[in-house]
């Protein structure tokens, strides 16, 4: 499930850098962030403590791990420029 997401949203990723159009980029949003729901959900641990998880040894860094890592750095990006920042 989880490589089918994150494939998709590389699909869509690449579709964004072709267009600008809002509907796409709120597709992509939506996907990212029941990609990262998942991998809280997976690893039981928030995003906001994904570095902290990995520096007391709790998550190990892997591909996998690495992919989620981007898709929170994206989703703290789009919140910092919409001004929703947590």
């Amino acid at each position: 499930m989880l490589q089918e997401s994150t494939e998709r949203i590389r699909q869509i990723k690449a579709e964004l850098r072709r267009q600008r159009d809002p509907e796409v980029q709120r597709r992509f949003a939506e996907e990212r962030r029941q990609a990262i729901a998942q991998f809280e959900q997976r690893y039981g641990i928030r995003s906001e403590q994904i570095h902290q998880a990995i520096d007391d040894g709790r998550l190990e860094e892997t591909f996998e791990v690495n992919q989620w890592l981007h898709l929170w750095e994206i989703e703290q990006h789009a919140r910092r420029k919409a001004g929703t920042a947590q």
